[in-house]
């Protein structure tokens, strides 16, 4: 008890429900938000009718992109907040920041290959990786500075009470940037389907009224059937196998993508190599494209979580394990990209992602349909950190959960992000504003004022005159790619052709020019 009295470390209410735990067996009057509550899994609706039900309370501990659960307190079989030993291993440690990289993003690697060419693809995805990484550690670093290792902790302490709300605000953007990017992402799919079971005829451009009114009816249907009631759970850890099963069909898909794309050198011959685009450098595809790769390689909200997990961690260990996790996301990028526009080298330009590319059959149908899924039910998993937050940014840490409260801000976030991502027109919009707004910001900007702020706070080994160097150039070249990516974002709105109206004029080898027309692989 003395221990838990004096360990700064544990919330108020943890030390206090421990002390006075021995006193609850003598039938001591306790106050009801004191009171151990039921386990998590037998709790029901009850807990919104409460006086004083805190939003931690009735939503438990947050739960990051890979659905991990607070790394310093759980609860027991009797319902009692304890605090939790950290056993995360090295390797458990570098598979979750790996799985937490990846997302949605990897769909339209290929994509970017067939517009930046081979090698230019390698390279600019070499920067972006390089970049993210190594503001990671940068966080790494910082957080030694904080009172804990999370996101808002560190521009608290950089910054203050307007730095947390700086934070805060940057995390819900994200998140909810995120919602927009997977529900854009299945609007992109949805005509594949409705031209499978002959709702829409497969020849007809989105564009049209008709299409166009179908697609809509189909998203708002799969939302109010599937996203919103899973949504309103206050309790989602019944959902962490599905990101595990998102990351497990992503790496299918890679494995397809190559598998593809051998078949393809083996049948027409190392010849077809060279009609590949190997360097395409217009400054106007370029700057549409590399916000997809900043997407790609963001997990900076959860980078510090992942972080706390590690046993034993220190900085210098996590930093090696956060250079290996990028290292091997990044080698999984290359294969999917490369592999992706040389299975589908004509006409791929044009689509919002390689899953479009694939011809009318069963299998393809299969891969499609649980690529989609997948991404559906990881939805929860963002909304619901995204309410939390919400719900502290609005109420407080300690504001009381009503039933109308929790259904009202449910629906609002995923009215919203559903409303958003009818209006965008495309995934490749959705990435290059998501891309060039508010991932520089959480990937680079934040990170580099953030150690640049708490760098005199910090030991000698953390608070290197080159890294403060190196810090310097990274947060410089992101204002500018970021300037430069959203007045090209204007310009392209501007001139009506849109994220994929830009020409592509691909430089191969002697001038010879790919073969237009549509895929037949």
């Amino acid at each position: 008890l003395k221990q838990n009295l004096v360990d700064s470390s544990l919330p108020e209410q943890v030390r206090l429900r421990s002390m006075l735990h021995f006193e609850t067996s003598k039938d001591v009057n306790v106050p009801a938000e004191l009171e151990p509550s039921a386990p998590r899994g037998a709790r029901s609706c009850q807990s919104f009718s409460r006086q004083a039900s805190s939003i931690s309370d009735v939503y438990g501990p947050e739960i990051s992109s890979f659905a991990l659960h607070d790394p310093t307190a759980c609860t027991n079989a009797q319902g009692n907040h304890v605090t939790e030993t950290v056993t995360n291993s090295p390797a458990a440690t570098m598979f979750t920041l790996a799985s937490s990289i990846m997302g949605v993003g990897m769909v339209s690697l290929p994509v970017v290959c067939s517009v930046t060419g081979i090698l230019l693809f390698a390279a600019m995805m070499a920067v972006s990786c390089v970049m993210s990484c190594f503001t990671v550690q940068l966080m790494i670093c910082a957080s030694h500075a904080a009172r804990e290792k999370t996101f808002v902790a560190l521009g608290e302490t950089a910054f203050g009470q307007i730095g947390a709300r700086l934070a805060t605000f940057t995390l819900l953007t994200q998140t909810l940037s995120t919602l927009i990017a997977f529900l854009v992402f299945v609007k992109s799919m949805s005509p594949i389907f409705l031209a499978r079971f002959g709702f829409i005829d497969g020849s007809v451009s989105i564009e049209d009224f008709d299409v166009g009114s179908k697609v809509k009816a189909f998203m708002i249907a799969v939302v109010l059937s599937i996203v919103l009631p899973l949504c309103m759970l206050k309790d989602i850890s019944a959902l962490k196998p599905v990101c595990m099963v998102q990351i497990m069909m992503f790496l299918v898909l890679v494995l397809t993508l190559s598998a593809v794309a051998v078949h393809n050198i083996f049948e027409v011959g190392t010849g077809a190599i060279w009609d590949l685009s190997i360097i395409n450098a217009q400054p106007t595809s370029l700057l549409t494209r590399f916000p997809t790769m900043v997407f790609a390689f963001t997990c900076h909200s959860t980078a510090l979580p992942i972080y706390a997990s590690l046993r034993h961690g220190t900085a210098k260990e996590m930093n090696v394990i956060a250079a290996r996790a990028f290292g091997a996301v990044y080698v999984l990028y290359l294969i999917c990209g490369i592999g992706g526009y040389m299975a589908f080298p004509q006409g791929l330009a044009q689509k919002d992602s390689v899953l479009e590319a694939f011809a009318q059959g069963p299998l393809p149908l299969c891969l499609q349909a649980a690529l989609v899924l997948a991404v559906i039910l990881s939805c929860p998993c963002f909304a619901f950190g995204t309410r939390k937050e919400l719900m502290f940014a609005m109420f407080g840490k300690s504001g009381e959960v009503t039933l109308v409260r929790h259904i009202a801000v449910t629906v609002g976030i995923v009215g919203s992000t559903l409303t958003i991502a009818l209006l965008v027109p495309d995934l490749t919009t959705a990435f290059a504003w998501i891309g060039a707004t508010i991932s520089v910001v959480v990937c680079f900007l934040f990170p580099g004022v953030a150690y640049l702020r708490l760098r005199s706070e910090l030991p000698k080994e953390l608070a290197m005159p080159a890294r403060a160097s190196w810090t310097y150039v990274v947060t410089l070249l992101a204002a500018l790619l970021m300037c430069a990516c959203i007045r090209n974002n204007l310009h392209s709105e501007r001139s009506g052709s849109g994220m994929l109206g830009a020409d592509i004029v691909p430089l191969v080898p002697g001038g010879v020019q790919p073969p237009t027309g549509t895929p037949t692989a």
